[in-house]
């Protein structure tokens, strides 16, 4: 008789989300943080992209493997629909531009994979997952588990970071932290000089830049924070420090699955961070973001 693997249900907020396009298959990716289990990873790989088109709609010949189902829907000016599905995102969006040049309208052909697959659960930050979880070095990883919504009230990690930076075009002369959790708080100091002498002992020398930086990234992925604040931490700190590790080559991979963090400039000056598996919350723009309004956002 075989038996079935044990199965284990888990109360988990998702911090951050993704999608990409791989091996023929759309492919989520959740990182979230629960606090039975720490930090967890949630791939998802067995749901297909959809857009839907009006039923009576003749679809010229497509170049993608897709599948058309009807469903019990309606569009806005009450037409039935049909439901078009396809293995990748790339091949719906390409569908999408075709329909389009013919004149056939398509309907939520724009909605990210992710935030589809968890409006359709009724899921907001907060998820349910039911599965065999699997350790993936400091990650608990499900694949394909059972989903639903629930209510889960973590326990986070905020570590805030600042940076100091020479006269000197692109010099730095440390890094300061400090980490809050629901028991404790921990402050640190990486600082680039020669002689440690009268120093508190939360100060660690680094004989060099590159060295600091790892120095850095090696306690950064002990202390494993879920949330990292700062002011214009995005647009200053990390872009300043992403462009050192660059310059350097130290191993600068903050995500929690060990990958590199994305940090882009906008249009209008504004800037974006991705650390998958971390929050980044940046001062000035969270407060613009709750309608806050200063004259100067300097400190």
């Amino acid at each position: 008789m075989t038996v079935g693997k044990k199965l284990n249900s888990y109360e988990i907020f998702i911090l951050t989300s993704e999608w990409r396009d791989q091996k023929g298959r759309n492919v989520i990716l959740l990182f979230g943080l629960s606090n039975e289990i720490g930090p967890v990873e949630i791939i998802i790989d067995r749901i297909k992209t959809v857009f839907f088109v009006n039923r009576n709609v003749q679809l010229p010949d497509l170049n993608v493997q897709y599948e058309r189902k009807e469903v019990q829907l309606k569009s806005f000016g009450g037409n039935d629909v049909d439901a078009l599905y396809f293995f990748t995102n790339y091949d719906l969006k390409q569908t999408a531009e075709l329909l389009h040049k013919n004149d056939i309208t398509t309907y939520e052909s724009d909605v990210d994979p992710v935030k589809r697959f968890l409006m359709e659960r009724g899921i907001n930050a907060q998820i349910r997952v039911t599965g065999e979880p699997i350790q993936k070095n400091r990650l608990t990883v499900f694949k394909n588990p059972k989903v639903e919504p629930c209510q889960s009230n973590p326990r986070f990690k905020v570590f805030s970071l600042d940076i100091e930076t020479g006269s000197k075009p692109n010099q730095i002369y440390s890094i300061a932290v400090h980490l809050t959790t629901d028991t404790q708080e921990l402050k640190k100091v990486f600082l680039v000089a020669n002689q440690n002498k009268n120093l508190p002992e939360y100060v660690e020398i680094s004989p060099s830049e590159a060295n600091l930086i790892q120095s850095f990234v090696n306690w950064f992925k002990q202390v494993d924070p879920d949330i990292i604040i700062g002011w214009h931490i995005i647009g200053f700190d990390l872009m300043f420090l992403e462009a050192k590790a660059n310059e350097h080559r130290p191993n600068f991979t903050l995500g929690r699955d060990d990958s590199a963090i994305v940090v882009r400039s906008r249009k209008a000056g504004s800037y974006f961070a991705y650390i998958p598996g971390r929050i980044v919350i940046d001062g000035p723009a969270a407060l613009r973001n709750s309608f806050y309004s200063f004259e100067d956002f300097r400190l």
